[in-house]
């Protein structure tokens, strides 16, 4: 399985359903994995991509895991947030700015 960093959505797609197909105990080892991918910013994308799909099916009560590593998603997922809220907010300032300084 290669990761891209920036993935089309027909990837997305694809990679999406080849999680959904995977036995429990093969999502418990991914989830593990992208656990320790989630602490590493480089591969936080991935690591969200795979966390949000398996968290449908912990939601669902198909996928049961510890509490603990739940407890442990929780900081770094935060985290990323955070940070790609900052992102998002410097990037409108750059096209407000961007906008007022074309002639008009």
């Amino acid at each position: 399985l290669t990761v891209s960093s920036s993935p089309s959505l027909s990837d997305l797609s694809t990679a999406w359903t080849m999680l959904r197909q995977l036995r429990e105990d093969q999502k418990k080892v991914l989830l593990r994995l992208a656990t320790e991918w989630n602490s590493i910013s480089k591969h936080c994308y991935a690591a969200q991509m795979v966390i949000s799909c398996l968290m449908d099916d912990i939601i669902e009560g198909s996928l049961h895991v510890e509490r603990t590593t739940l407890e442990t998603i929780l900081p770094y997922t935060e985290r990323h947030f955070k940070r790609m809220t900052q992102l998002m907010q410097d990037l409108h300032v750059l096209q407000y700015t961007a906008t007022l300084m074309k002639p008009h």
